[in-house]
């Protein structure tokens, strides 16, 4: 599928626009005599955007991926690289003259310069064109751990759309050097899927999960909607969507005893 064509579909399947859409259509009914389904639809999709833009409710959507620990230090015998996933970028900014990298894959840097502080190890980065199409993901991660945060990077790996393309590709350049086993960095919510695609690209995970969610506590202030409520919601509701995605793909591909090869892969870009 064109990037640009699921960025858009994405787009308007994911709340909170899918929930605007359903409660435009719903008041399209009631104007077209159809009261009683154009109301229950509108009824339906504001709460839905009230429960998702609760701070409460998505906090707790968010953490209920992230059931895993923290990464292991020092790392188990025979990681040989880091490994970190592109996320988000900026469109060209004043400031910096061009592309820099989104608030998301930043956190992600950030963490895998830390860990090379803390092990040596090499760093791979993932990701390829950035929404302008002018500059990869993996330049700008690449540029970003060299000046912003002094690491050392070593691969580059600037193909891939999506999280399994992230890993199979990965796991192609990290073999020239004999290398299986690998930390991988990605934000907690991402990484069970993540995981998954790595693991499948034969590939040894070493979880180092990033920017664990503290759900919100039980205060009336956390059930007034946010439009940070709503950015948590969309992200919780896309990988829980991807993970049943990936589960199904996974299934099927088992039961039959095919290969998950890059033209079955989920064709959803997962990098959120």
């Amino acid at each position: 599928m064109n990037p640009d064509l699921y960025a858009a579909l994405k787009l308007l399947a994911l709340p909170p626009t899918s929930l605007m859409l359903a409660a435009v259509l719903g008041l399209l009914l009631i104007a077209f005599g159809l009261r009683g389904g154009g109301t229950a639809l509108v009824t339906i999709a504001v709460l839905a955007l009230y429960v998702l833009g609760c701070p409460y409710i998505s906090t707790r959507l968010l953490a209920s991926l992230e059931d895993m620990p923290t990464a292991q230090i020092p790392p188990p015998a025979g990681t040989g690289a880091i490994v970190v996933l592109a996320g988000d970028s900026r469109r060209p900014t004043p400031e910096y003259g061009g592309p820099a990298p989104g608030p998301l894959v930043l956190e992600r840097l950030r963490y895998a310069a830390y860990l090379q502080r803390k092990t040596g190890l090499p760093i791979l980065v993932s990701g390829g064109l950035t929404q302008d199409d002018t500059v990869t993901h993996a330049a700008l991660m690449r540029e970003s751990l060299s000046e912003d945060f002094r690491a050392i990077v070593r691969w580059s790996e600037a193909r891939s759309t999506n999280t399994f393309e992230n890993a199979k590709d990965s796991a192609a350049m990290l073999g020239v050097d004999g290398i299986v086993k690998v930390y991988l960095v990605t934000h907690a919510w991402h990484m069970p899927r993540a995981m998954a695609a790595f693991e499948s690209a034969g590939l040894d995970v070493v979880p180092a999960p990033t920017a664990f969610t503290t759900p919100a506590p039980l205060e009336p202030k956390y059930f007034v909607p946010t439009a940070a409520g709503w950015s948590e919601s969309y992200y919780g509701v896309h990988e829980w969507i991807g993970r049943i995605w990936y589960d199904i793909e996974y299934a099927v591909k088992l039961s039959t005893g095919a290969d998950m090869g890059p033209e079955t892969a989920p064709p959803a870009p997962a990098n959120p």
